[in-house]
């Protein structure tokens, strides 16, 4: 999905069965040279035996990566990220946590806003227009999950969604 398409509302889903962690594996060697080139460690913990989820992969692995995308973009170099992937109730949550700038408080509300982007993050001169979080959220609500943060300034942010598990 462009972003022009997910701004425009149309969304094309395809479900299907698939393990979690397949897809955070894929998604991890599409980021390999991004993290080593900024000398960022990715640090994973994915919960054994996670059951299979009904959704769309593609979507998923939409989400995934944009949400490593900005935590690598955001982390201070030699620091790391960490992705987290584990069961919670009848969900598979995934959390990813970042040593990065961090949203200041006041900003927090407006982060999943189309066209948002934090003053803070505007300094660090790194591309974008503010519509990833934006794409991501509408894709996890259409798939009938939840997303969310938290963050501190300066310390950095956890980004996490839940996708129901069938």
């Amino acid at each position: 999905v462009s972003a022009l398409q997910a701004v425009q509302g149309r969304w094309i889903f395809k479900k299907e069965e698939f393990q979690f962690e397949t897809i955070i594996k894929e998604v991890l060697k599409k980021f390999k040279l991004f993290a080593h080139t900024r000398n960022i460690k990715i640090e994973v913990d994915i919960e054994e035996n996670l059951p299979k989820i009904l959704a769309d992969s593609q979507k998923i692995s939409q989400v995934l990566s944009s949400l490593l995308d900005n935590a690598i973009r955001y982390t201070r170099e030699g620091k790391e990220v960490k992705i987290k992937a584990l069961r919670k109730d009848k969900n598979i949550r995934c959390e990813i946590k970042d040593r990065g700038v961090g949203i200041p408080k006041e900003e927090q509300k407006y982060i999943f806003r189309k066209f948002f982007r934090s003053k803070n993050i505007l300094k660090y001169q790194t591309e974008g227009m503010g519509l990833g979080l934006f794409i991501i959220k509408g894709i996890i609500n259409l798939m009938g999950g939840k997303i969310g943060f938290k963050s501190k300034e300066g310390i950095g942010s956890t980004f996490w969604f839940e996708i129901p598990i069938k």
